[in-house]
């Protein structure tokens, strides 16, 4: 059976799961969501596909939503998803991402959580190096549990607790999230160096005079906060002396590869 992973991924924990899920099961393809966000329509061939992404406010992040929209499925035999999330609550995306599958009569067979250390440093701290070595091997045993589960054409959904107010967290959440980028700013520690601009999967930040401008695309992936080399970025005073965080095994390279081509 051919398959298609389709992914997003900002500091690394999703692409590193697309790319161990890849690893573990036969005529595997891994796609980047980011490199259609300004196609109106997608095809899809594959028998099997999956898809890979963080937990956005107890939802789907906003690029992940409209390119499942936008995604032509009627080819597609089986769907699976894997969500990578920083915190202990599952939320409700698998739900939510059934449902937009259902509108193209598809529906999920199986989808997990896969935890590893978190991200939003807007509102909390980064897991201690010893706490980030444990769930490294914590999710890694997941995914390779899930290929193996996948190989063997096993059908099962992980549980979520479902409240209307989390698809309302998840729907505000996707209504502003382009304009989120005002709150970015950079210290007297840039350097110039662009990273934040090569790195960004939506193109959304350019150099002005050697300083980044966000340019309202904003995800909110905070890619450009947590690989920047002299934590020059900040989100308004919320992230100040917080430690940063990125998958130790992928690069800048692995997160800007996501652009569109």
């Amino acid at each position: 059976m051919t398959t298609t992973l389709y992914y997003f991924s900002g500091t690394g924990n999703s692409a590193y799961t697309a790319r161990i899920v890849a690893q573990n099961i036969e005529q595997c393809d891994i796609i980047p969501i980011a490199k259609y966000r300004n196609t109106d329509s997608i095809q899809c061939d594959a028998e099997q596909v999956g898809f890979i992404f963080p937990l956005y406010f107890m939802g789907l992040p906003d690029i992940v939503y409209t390119f499942v929209e936008k995604l032509d499925l009627s080819q597609t035999k089986s769907i699976f998803a894997l969500v990578t999330l920083g915190g202990k609550i599952h939320g409700g995306a698998l739900h939510q991402l059934n449902k937009l599958l259902k509108k193209k009569s598809n529906s999920l067979a199986a989808g997990f959580y896969i935890r590893f250390p978190g991200n939003y440093i807007i509102i909390y701290e980064i897991s201690s190096k010893v706490e980030q070595v444990k769930l490294f091997e914590s999710a890694e045993s997941k995914i390779v549990k899930f290929s193996d589960f996948l190989k063997q054409g096993e059908n099962k959904l992980e549980s979520e607790k479902i409240y209307p107010i989390l698809a309302f967290i998840n729907n505000q959440f996707r209504k502003g999230v382009h304009e989120r980028d005002r709150n970015f700013n950079v210290d007297q520690n840039c350097t110039s160096c662009g990273t934040c601009e090569l790195i960004c999967p939506v193109s959304n930040i350019t150099l002005i005079e050697g300083k980044p401008k966000w340019n309202h695309q904003c995800q909110q992936c905070l890619a450009c906060i947590h690989y920047c080399p002299t934590k020059a970025i900040q989100y308004a005073r919320k992230t100040l002396n917080k430690e940063r965080y990125h998958h130790p095994k992928v690069t800048v390279k692995d997160i800007s590869n996501q652009k569109v081509v």
